[in-house]
């Protein structure tokens, strides 16, 4: 997609027609020539944690582009929140939003010629989707994400809503005992807005949204709740406009090299499995040819360090106070390639540089994995021919499979 602004498409006797739209819709027509117009892709959604929070941080952003001199435009993309449809035909619906958002943003921005967008998201496939629909764009694009919540504590325990799934359909549908439990649970499990906190699919690609350099550093694990999201959310505003005057678009973030270091970041932080078909998806994207057998053949290679559950005690929130992502990068960092551009203007290899490392139970040290080696692992055999992923991180460590891979 070309940038419109260098075309002049608001400008001039040409841009007439158009500039008359935007007044209709309450712009200064006089402040659309020669600034870059910057679309804002935003999927708030009342009934979704993980988008109930975007409003003040759209805001924000808007507030940082009008600030860099360019003209914000917000447009709605729908997400969901999958744990409502657990139980139901409606689940099926879960995995086409991925591609329901990436035709919406790629469709809405084409059309309304925009020079660079900023692309909101919290949850499991609304990341991914916004990831797809950045490389078919080909303009300057940041993500945005809604960051993790904060686990919930009842009688002394973190849970989540996990826990209170796994309770409806176990403990709580036998007897009284499970139903008090339940009762106290579902009032607890979700104590702030934004991504549920363990390292299930939501956190997974906002880790990888960074590792791959389309946020600013520290987007892909601030908190939900913590006033820094915000501070982001702002410089994200002032970014975007830079990246359209710059010229750097999204293809010169998401490449195959920067794909493969995402791939790399999921191993060592036990991510989900989700991930695996998401980064094949993009890498297709991208004319790439990125495959199963990367994922296996790299998890005999990429220790486990990041102790976040399902693969440890921890919670996403508590990663960003251990490093975050620059942090984790550190740990494998002589397994990426340091030279992939991010949308700080940076290469991942200078953020990386600038770490002050200490590792901790969260994010582990080279002497102390969580496992030693990588969350996945790529299975075949007649039940399916064409390969299978499973997640060793989230297994128990004594079951026959575990005690047959190498280097567990």
């Amino acid at each position: 997609m070309k940038n419109h602004m260098k075309e002049n498409l608001f400008n001039g006797t040409k841009g007439g027609f158009r500039r008359a739209g935007y007044k209709g819709c309450g712009y200064d027509t006089r402040t659309l020539e020669d600034r870059p117009h910057i679309g804002i892709a935003n999927t708030y959604n009342e009934a979704s944690p993980g988008h109930a929070n975007l409003k003040p941080f759209v805001e924000a952003i808007k507030a940082g582009i009008w600030q860099a001199g360019g003209i914000p435009v917000e447009f709605g993309v729908p997400s969901t929140c999958g744990n409502h449809a657990i139980g139901t035909a409606a689940l099926a619906n879960e995995m086409a939003m991925r591609d329901l958002v990436a035709g919406s943003v790629e469709v809405v921005s084409q059309i309304h010629l925009f020079d660079g967008v900023v692309l909101t998201a919290g949850c499991d496939n609304i990341v991914p989707g916004m990831m797809l629909a950045a490389a078919r764009l080909d303009i300057p694009t940041i993500l945005f994400m809604t960051g993790p919540m904060m686990a919930g504590c009842v009688n002394g325990q973190k849970i989540t809503l996990s826990n209170v799934n796994e309770l409806v359909y176990g403990q709580a549908s036998k007897n009284r005992e499970g139903e008090e439990l339940l009762a106290l649970e579902e009032e607890a499990a979700c104590p702030t807005m934004g991504a549920c906190p363990e390292m299930g699919t939501a956190n997974t690609m906002q880790i990888l949204a960074e590792t791959m350099g389309l946020t600013l550093t520290g987007n892909g694990t601030i908190p939900a709740y913590l006033n820094e999201r915000l501070v982001n959310a702002r410089r994200t505003g002032n970014r975007i406009v830079d990246l359209v005057r710059e010229g750097i678009s999204s293809r010169d973030i998401i490449t195959a090299s920067s794909i493969m270091n995402a791939l790399k970041v999921d191993l060592t932080i036990g991510g989900s499995t989700n991930a695996v078909m998401h980064l094949l998806a993009l890498s297709r994207e991208i004319d790439g040819n990125l495959t199963l057998d990367d994922f296996d053949k790299m998890s005999s290679l990429i220790p486990v360090y990041v102790a976040v559950s399902p693969t440890g005690a921890h919670m996403a929130d508590e990663l960003y106070s251990a490093g975050g992502v620059p942090a984790i990068m550190h740990q494998i960092k002589e397994q990426l390639d340091g030279t992939c551009l991010t949308v700080n203007g940076n290469t991942i290899g200078e953020i990386i540089d600038a770490v002050n490392f200490t590792p901790s139970d969260i994010i582990r040290s080279h002497e102390n994995p969580v496992f030693k080696t990588g969350g996945i692992a790529v299975v075949k055999g007649n039940l399916s021919e064409n390969g299978a992923i499973v997640r060793t991180s989230a297994m128990d460590q004594s079951c026959k499979f575990m005690r047959a891979r190498p280097g567990i």
